[in-house]
């Protein structure tokens, strides 16, 4: 990938930046009851959740994960594939970071997080545990399925290019086509450490997977919550609103088509495929939609 460019881009505001259909409220009747304007910014300010999500996995995960693993790879050959997985990594956050920059310089002038905020225990435990790879082997897994979605989400984007701003546009269609080799490398990755990993090891990863799938990857929680309540910040006429925004977005735990809009077969077929080659993984039936563990 090629360094990101410096010469200022133009972003317009008068265009969603991101499909109705990757975001939350759009699932929910409250959407129904705003006003065009109110959409539009709702759909704006998901957008720049959306990529504070892509740089926080990217650089709270991903890049320590694969710093300690260089240091561990059995041959040359992986070493390079991963310090290379290693700096697109770090080129992808440095384009969204500018990319949110000049969305809304007032977010993002001192901080990469302006809807993500984790909790500081839980946030101490994740560094502890990105930094111990080989313990923690499922951390690669994880990788590979939202990587996966990624690259389903960027796909989305495409599909709807006539109609999305297209700074937006242009930043999904380089992450497109760089997920393509790190979906490959991932695999490469689960190669060596999963089969190596002790069986009681690969089980208890497994139930950390699961967890951390249905905690920090899933159904919209908290972020998803303050984006609505920031949007009413803008919009005050939609204080009477807000209640409802509220449950309905947390409902949507229990809605099948908005679970199906997250994973299924469609959008991470390589990652079920692979995991359901190991029964360690098998309780992901009762909890991704269409994962059928045979």
């Amino acid at each position: 990938m090629g360094k990101v460019k410096n010469e200022p881009m133009a972003i317009d505001f008068s265009l969603r930046f991101i499909p109705e259909k990757l975001t939350p409220l759009y699932f929910t009747s409250v959407y129904q009851s705003l006003t065009s304007s109110q959409r539009l910014r709702y759909n704006q300010l998901h957008a720049c959740y959306f990529c504070e999500q892509i740089i926080f996995f990217e650089q709270r995960l991903g890049r320590p994960v694969l710093t300690e693993l260089i240091k561990k790879a059995p041959s040359d050959e992986l070493k390079h594939l991963m310090s290379r997985f290693l700096q697109e990594e770090n080129e992808h956050s440095a384009m969204f970071r500018r990319l949110l920059s000049l969305s809304a310089p007032d977010f993002y002038s001192k901080t990469d997080f302006f809807f993500i905020h984790p909790h500081k225990i839980w946030d101490k435990v994740l560094s502890w545990v990105v930094h111990r790879p080989r313990i923690f082997p499922m951390l690669i897994w994880l990788q590979l399925l939202q990587e996966e979605r990624a690259m389903h989400f960027s796909k989305c984007f495409l599909a709807e290019g006539e109609i999305l701003e297209p700074e937006y546009l242009a930043s999904q269609k380089k992450h497109l086509s760089d997920e393509i080799d790190h979906i490959k490398w991932d695999h490469e990755l689960i190669d060596w450490l999963w089969p190596s990993t002790p069986l009681w090891l690969r089980k208890v990863n497994a139930k950390i997977f699961c967890w951390m799938v249905v905690e920090f990857f899933y159904t919209p929680k908290r972020a998803a919550v303050l984006v609505a309540e920031h949007l009413v910040q803008e919009f005050p006429e939609l204080e009477t609103l807000l209640p409802q925004m509220r449950n309905e977005i947390m409902e949507l735990s229990e809605d099948p088509i908005f679970l199906r809009s997250l994973y299924s077969d469609e959008i991470v077929p390589n990652s079920y495929k692979r995991l359901k080659c190991y029964p360690e993984f098998a309780k992901l039936t009762t909890l991704l939609p269409e994962f059928k563990y045979v």
